[in-house]
């Protein structure tokens, strides 16, 4: 019996994802953390797999599954698997380990509204739990690039995403911020169904990277001689504190005990000039 029969009735998640090693690793803790959270669910992970192959791997792991118990989970660098989602018929879910990297071209609008008159102005319009404007306008705008026109015309779709299910706009699309709220306090003009979740980082397991963490630490309890680090206004995080420094000198003072710890060669690039400090 192959691992995809074991999967049949339950929930199945494949998690596609392209970028560099920081993309990469995010989604594969949240991977295990959704496999722990959930018993009755099986995650798998696609990366840097062509188009095609993609498409293969998700219809390949899904193809016993119903989709209302399928579910493709993908970043942004990844958006093939938001097509490949429509085309199997399953939920997707977008995710970001950061803030957009990106905004929309500043003709994005003007073109989409020229193109799309009706569904424009139907997006304009707030419908509770359906798909908006600011969804599009906020990371949903690359998908209707002509990039995807050939894409998704090899799989059987119309040319533009399919934001409409018969006579009513699509749910809302759900994107996952791998940010803490206390960190970084999400605008209003952000989407609704854009939660910050909180770090998603591999956590400190070897002796070594606990020893150094806690060394950091007792370096911020007890500066260098000059350095004073502010202390009103700290947020608390589980496991971690947020320090508010109240100069560029202090930062960079943090910023070269941290270093000093580490023991590795490191180039620090600050504005125009870079500096750069061999420790």
């Amino acid at each position: 019996m192959s691992d995809r029969d074991v999967t049949v009735g339950r929930l199945c998640a494949v998690i596609v994802v392209a970028g560099t090693r920081g993309d990469v690793s995010p989604a594969v803790l949240l991977a295990k953390r959704l496999a722990a959270a959930a018993g009755n669910i099986f995650v798998s992970i696609l990366t840097h797999a062509s188009h095609r192959e993609c498409f293969e791997s998700c219809q390949c792991w899904l193809r016993n599954q119903t989709p209302s118990r399928s579910l493709i989970i993908h970043n942004l660098f990844a958006l093939e698997a938001f097509h490949i989602a429509e085309a199997l018929g399953v939920r997707s879910i977008a995710m970001s380990p950061t803030l957009m990297p990106q905004h929309p071209p500043a003709s994005f609008q003007r073109r989409f509204e020229r193109r799309l008159p009706l569904l424009y102005a139907e997006l304009q319009q707030y419908h509770s739990g359906r798909v908006t404007w600011a969804d599009v306008e906020h990371w949903m705008w690359p998908l209707f690039s002509d990039r995807w026109l050939g894409f998704r015309i090899s799989l059987g779709l119309p040319p533009n995403p399919q934001l409409r299910m018969g006579s009513q706009l699509m749910p809302a699309p759900v994107l996952l911020y791998g940010i803490p709220e206390q960190i970084v306090p999400k605008p209003r003009s952000w989407p609704e169904h854009a939660p910050m979740c909180g770090f998603w980082a591999i956590p400190l397991a070897k002796e070594g990277d606990q020893l150094w963490s806690s060394k950091l630490g007792s370096r911020l309890q007890h500066p260098a001689k000059g350095v004073t680090p502010a202390n009103p206004g700290s947020v608390a995080i589980p496991q971690q504190t947020v320090y508010t420094l109240p100069s560029s000198t202090d930062l960079a003072h943090l910023l070269i005990t941290a270093l000093n710890l580490l023991k590795q060669p490191t180039i620090l690039l600050t504005g125009r000039d870079p500096l750069a400090l061999w420790l």
